[in-house]
């Protein structure tokens, strides 16, 4: 027969219960972020609640994985609740006692779906730059080059010729 004997865990052992694992957020950090995002609470509530020191949960923040799920987290909050804000401006807009409210929530709802918009607006087109050369002379000599170097720019043979029609822009360089 053979004795098995437990041998108690190590203080390593004992410590690294409940500690997230490299590159994750699990355990006791999990359970503070959890508090701060879902129930509102502070940071140093949150790691009381969880069993961290606050130093702790602050110097975890700091860490881009954590920082990562502690954004991902609150996204996921701010999306969850986006239907129950769109009911709440419906029944400021349909409320008579508050004119100014009603008229601050159309606008609000408005707003909302403009921003969309403007999002998959700005992606499509994404950031360009416009170029403008005005000689220096009189209104009526003036020459004027614009130059469109945007990601989406077409090429426009008005946009690379002067007024009077002499090329100043030929094969991505300026020529004087």
């Amino acid at each position: 027969m053979t004795d098995c004997t437990v041998v108690a865990p190590t203080r390593q052992a004992v410590a690294a219960r409940n500690r997230s694992l490299p590159g994750r957020v699990t355990g006791k950090l999990h359970k503070a972020i959890d508090a701060m995002v879902w129930e509102g609470a502070s940071r140093k509530e949150a790691a009381k609640a969880a069993g961290l020191s606050d130093h702790g949960l602050r110097q975890a923040l700091r860490r881009p994985h954590v920082l990562a799920h502690y954004r991902a987290e609150c996204e996921v909050l701010r999306t969850s609740g986006r239907a129950k804000r769109l009911h709440r401006l419906e029944q400021l807009a349909e409320q008579d006692e508050n004119r100014n409210a009603a008229v601050a929530a159309i606008k609000a709802a408005e707003q909302i779906g403009d921003d969309a918009a403007g999002g998959a607006r700005a992606a499509a087109f994404g950031p360009g730059v416009t170029i403008q050369i005005v000689t220096a002379a009189p209104a009526e000599e003036r020459q004027r080059l614009t130059i469109d170097a945007g990601p989406n720019a077409l090429p426009d043979e008005s946009a690379t010729e002067l007024e009077n029609g002499s090329p100043w822009f030929r094969g991505g360089s300026l020529m004087p």
